[in-house]
């Protein structure tokens, strides 16, 4: 794959740290809380290529993986994401407003920037879509490109 999409995916994520800090003055998701990770996320297969590359974790695009509603194949038993300084997009924009015990109940409750309620934002829906363009399309849920260890 060519370092160009890769290093524009990192220029995203990496204005996506600063946005987030912004994001941070109301929401309530903190580093280590993994309420939010047995929930299907959608990670395009430009993210897998820039997650395999920086962790050295192998790519399996095992399409009948089970997806969603288990613990991310990077949830650590600490607790923490073990690629969070190179998490996917849709990982870096879910926040919870309320109390994150909700993302694992899957009860209804405030949520910002989720991929299935167009981010919440122009401007994170608008990152969404130079993702979608120079990746082609792909996008399974994490656990189709990744297994757990």
């Amino acid at each position: 794959m060519q370092s160009f999409p890769l290093d524009l995916l990192a220029r995203l994520y990496d204005f996506m740290d600063e946005y987030n800090r912004f994001v941070a003055t109301f929401a309530v998701c903190e580093r280590g809380c993994s309420a939010c990770c047995e929930i299907p996320v959608n990670v395009s297969r430009l993210e897998a290529e820039y997650i395999h590359r920086k962790t050295g974790r192998a790519i399996y695009n095992n399409i009948i993986a089970k997806s969603g509603h288990s613990p991310c194949p990077f949830l650590a038993e600490s607790g923490n994401c073990s690629i969070y300084q190179y998490r996917p997009y849709n990982c870096r924009t879910f926040h919870t407003l309320d109390n994150p015990k909700y993302c694992s109940t899957g009860e209804d409750h405030a949520v910002y920037g989720v991929s299935s309620f167009g981010y919440g934002s122009d401007i994170l829906a608008d990152l969404a879509a130079v993702i979608r363009q120079v990746n082609n399309g792909e996008y399974h849920d994490i656990r189709v490109y990744f297994q757990a260890e």
